[in-house]
């Protein structure tokens, strides 16, 4: 797991995520036990000078869905979870992160995250060619929940769209290879926001639609959708 670690003052490092959690303390009151779910989330990560673990809070106490920690890649393959998916990665198993156990970590554990971070190449601008590349931007992009589409741009076959309103970011995307797009019935000058959407490959082409589930093969001239054969992305994290 990769992500996009913003400091919430206008600068923004990258990390490999090591663990994720989320301490709840028993309460009667469900409306305490939803806050409690949103703002004691916390991913385990490295320091901007590379040099420690930290425990990264999600959301800032003061603006509860502006999140810090932006997940670029998803793959949790070498973790140990619980059922809540809850969890690190193996070789930290045994670490009790939500009782502040980055202090436990012992220099040769600590030298592994370093080696593992650095031996990760992250692409800022990246070309979509493999389902775990389209799992990274549904994923940054939280799959496009209050998106609205603040610039669309065709040109020779090539589509530009700019996303806002996306959640701690803003999404560039390029469509290329027989690209077409619909706007559906949004009316642009509401810029009223997506609320869902589906991202997949159909047939060679890749498709993103303002609605989900939805079949990408009897798409009609309700939702708003972009097509191509070649799709990139880039993630800009919000100061």
């Amino acid at each position: 797991m990769y992500a996009i670690i913003r400091d919430g003052k206008g600068g923004n490092d990258t990390s490999t995520v090591f663990g994720y959690y989320c301490p709840v303390l028993p309460s009667r009151s469900s409306r305490r036990r939803l806050f409690a779910r949103i703002h004691n989330q916390f991913f385990v990560v490295l320091s901007e000078d590379k040099k420690r673990l930290v425990r990264k809070a999600v959301f800032p106490q003061k603006r509860r869905f502006d999140p810090l920690v932006l997940i670029v890649d998803p793959d949790c393959g070498d973790w140990i979870m619980d059922q809540e998916g809850y969890g690190c990665v193996g070789f930290l198993a045994g670490i009790d992160f939500a009782a502040n156990g980055v202090e436990a970590v012992t220099p040769a554990l600590l030298e592994r995250c370093i080696r593992t971070d650095s031996a990760y190449v992250y692409h800022a601008y990246r070309d979509v060619r493999t389902e775990a590349d389209l799992q990274g931007l549904f994923c940054a992009s939280g799959g496009f929940h209050d998106a609205r589409i603040k610039k669309c741009q065709q040109d020779d076959g090539r589509i530009y769209v700019l996303f806002d309103g996306t959640w701690g970011c803003k999404i560039e995307l390029w469509f290329e290879g027989e690209a077409a797009c619909s706007e559906g019935v949004r009316d642009p000058r509401k810029q009223d926001p997506w609320y869902a959407s589906t991202l997949v490959k159909e047939d060679g082409f890749y498709y993103l639609v303002d609605d989900d589930p939805v079949d990408v093969k009897h798409l009609d001239g309700r939702c708003c959708w972009f097509r191509a054969r070649n799709l990139r992305f880039h993630v800009i994290p919000d100061p």
